[in-house]
């Protein structure tokens, strides 16, 4: 079947192809456990215990939809999946194991156990992260995305990186940092690259953007950079600033145009509504001063 085909199909028609390939490989996995194990493709035990197949079928795919293996949508799945499938046949085997000794059907090297423990880890869960990077693979691939450059790969540039992993409109190419303890690092996948290196960064990739992810800098130091970044062909665009995050009026992912607070370099001042009002309400004020404050 194509990858189209996959993703053209009903979410109940993918996740049955899903429980099909664990089933496959639950199918493989307790055949490996004892083939390792005994030194024989076929071996003389197995002819026995037949029945074992449909049943760790059963049991170990309605073990992974209790953890909730069948739930996320594999191209947003995050790490925690990985967790879930250990958690989901750690629990089948143990239960396979509990009805084995129930029917005192004799004993089976425990080595047996662990082999097909860690045959059905690999197989489960190395064919979920292979689909989940072909799927991302193909969605970077069709989508026309800006790349982005982040300037600051802190704790705020490294959330704004995850949230744009999976944008439609943006994507992530590098992180800007002034820390050159930081230089050459990756995070998230992305190289940590020095300032002077901007220009090229931004010539490598035409049309990109420049966030600032520096939500809890001054503005002496926002000024600094956006000076630095003037003469870049690059739209610059500024995350929320720390108060607007820390109060929600704004997401990490809210980008805003950079504004006269960012290049004034000190905080603006409300004005007082009711001394204004007694002292230039209705007359001709001229201000003076080169600051534009």
């Amino acid at each position: 079947m194509k990858l189209e085909h996959f993703l053209n199909l009903p979410p109940t028609a993918r996740r049955a192809l899903l429980v099909a390939g664990d089933a496959l490989a639950v199918l493989i996995a307790v055949w490996s456990a004892f083939a390792i194990r005994l030194g024989d493709w076929w071996p003389a035990m197995l002819q026995d215990v037949v029945w074992l197949f449909p049943l760790a079928v059963i049991i170990l795919v309605l073990t992974f939809a209790a953890v909730g293996l069948y739930r996320p949508i594999l191209r947003y799945a995050d790490e925690s999946l990985l967790y879930t499938i250990v958690l989901g046949v750690s629990a089948g085997i143990l239960l396979m194991m509990a009805v084995w000794v129930f029917l005192r059907q004799g004993l089976v090297p425990r080595s047996s156990w662990l082999i097909g423990w860690l045959v059905l880890v690999a197989l489960v869960g190395g064919g979920r992260l292979a689909l989940r990077r072909i799927l991302r693979r193909r969605f970077r691939a069709s989508a026309a995305r800006a790349p982005v450059i982040i300037y600051g790969a802190g704790e705020a540039g490294a959330q704004l990186a995850n949230a744009l992993r999976y944008s439609a409109e943006f994507a992530p190419v590098a992180f800007v940092d002034d820390n050159p303890q930081l230089w050459g690092s990756v995070v998230l996948g992305l190289k940590v690259r020095a300032p002077f290196k901007l220009p090229r960064l931004v010539a490598q990739h035409e049309g990109s953007l420049i966030l600032l992810a520096l939500p809890s800098a001054s503005h002496r130091r926002r000024r600094e950079v956006l000076e630095a970044l003037a003469g870049l062909p690059a739209r610059v665009l500024a995350l929320p600033t720390l108060a607007e995050l820390t109060s929600g009026a704004r997401r990490i992912d809210e980008f805003r145009e950079v504004d006269v607070e960012d290049i004034l370099g000190r905080d603006s001042v409300q004005p007082n509504e009711a001394l204004l009002q007694g002292r230039v309400s209705g007359r001709s004020v001229m201000v003076t001063g080169a600051g534009g404050s």
